[in-house]
């Protein structure tokens, strides 16, 4: 596949992760463990995870790491963007007045791509860096996994599972390692999710 068409796809399905995230979390009066899925991000980044490390196996060597970060970069801003709008839209709200919650997030788009196309990319190496990096997207899940578990109910069906179930998704490409650490992964992802688990508060797309 050419990487025009690539990067086209991942900004495509990011805009429909960010429209179907805020539909979400405008269901008022509806559950709310839907509401906190549409405003979670663990779950919506770890798809954009998944779509880059697609794009990285099927792009050449040449550049590779380069052209993955440009596609996650296409796919975040995307989400981020079709997220506010809707919002804008929903609530009547004009430019001004999403702006101020949208900025800080655009902003972070350049560095998160960097790491998503970075990770992405590596994670296809057959070592223990790649271990690493297949493990990451559980690391930066488990705090979401863990406080809608807590809740209970609903929220353990419509956020935690799903969201377990998409960051575990890498880990199946771990079944075609010649060998790989139980311990380097459980490591991983408690490493990752202890810093992730203090920023929770400030990690809904809310906030």
């Amino acid at each position: 596949m050419p990487l025009w068409l690539a990067i086209a796809g991942l900004g495509c399905a990011g805009a429909l992760t960010g429209l179907i995230a805020q539909y979400l979390r405008q269901k008022t009066g509806a559950n709310d463990a839907f509401m906190a899925l549409g405003g979670s991000t663990a779950i919506w980044v770890s798809i954009g995870f998944l779509l880059a490390r697609q794009t990285a196996s099927d792009s050449p060597a040449r550049d590779r790491i380069a052209w993955v970060s440009v596609a996650a970069a296409a796919y975040l801003f995307a989400w981020l963007i079709a997220y506010h709008t809707l919002l804008g839209h929903r609530d009547h709200l004009d430019f001004a007045q999403v702006w101020p919650q949208m900025r800080y997030w655009l902003v972070a788009v350049a560095p998160a791509c960097l790491v998503l196309g970075y990770i992405a990319t590596e994670s296809l190496r057959k070592d223990l860096l790649g271990d690493i990096c297949l493990a990451l997207p559980l690391g930066w899940s488990l705090s979401e996994i863990y406080s809608s578990f807590r809740v209970g109910g609903s929220h353990i069906a419509v956020v935690s599972i799903p969201t377990l179930l998409v960051a575990s998704l890498p880990l199946l490409a771990l079944r075609r390692r010649p060998k790989w650490s139980l311990l380097v992964t459980v490591v991983t992802v408690l490493a990752i999710g202890l810093p992730f688990h203090l920023l929770y508060p400030q990690l809904s797309l809310d906030s």
